[in-house]
């Protein structure tokens, strides 16, 4: 009986740690937000799962507050960061220190990732 009670208490113990929810969080991104003179506007860690993207995670944070519109030939285009409006300008994306070469609607979210934007003046053509 007491091997019996014994395998009960471990098998118990073993099922009820299987059952235990699972955390989400498939990681942390950095987003810093820069003005046109290099001022940081915003400078958070934010978790996320696997369903996030960064669109998503942007427009919901409540100290980014992003605003965009999606063009149907370019993809999603972000207008407004902690509430400074694009003009005569637009975000440059950066990802670890490296210009990005994709819009925000495709650049993966990864664990430990820099992911910063810097308001930056369009050059006039000569």
């Amino acid at each position: 009986m007491k091997k019996f009670l014994l395998f009960f208490i471990v098998f118990l113990g073993l099922f009820l740690c299987a059952c235990k929810p699972q955390s989400d969080s498939a990681g942390t991104v950095r987003i810093v937000v820069k003005d046109g003179a290099g001022a940081v506007l915003c400078d958070v860690d934010i978790d996320f799962t696997e369903e996030d993207t960064l669109i998503s995670l942007m427009e919901t944070h409540a100290d980014i507050q992003m605003q965009g519109e999606t063009d149907p030939q370019y993809g999603y285009y972000v207008q407004e960061l902690c509430g400074v409006k694009a003009e005569n300008a637009y975000w440059a994306i950066s990802v670890d220190g490296e210009y990005s070469m994709v819009g925000i609607s495709l650049i993966p979210l990864t664990d430990g990732s820099l992911i910063e934007f810097v308001l930056t003046p369009f050059e006039p053509f000569e």
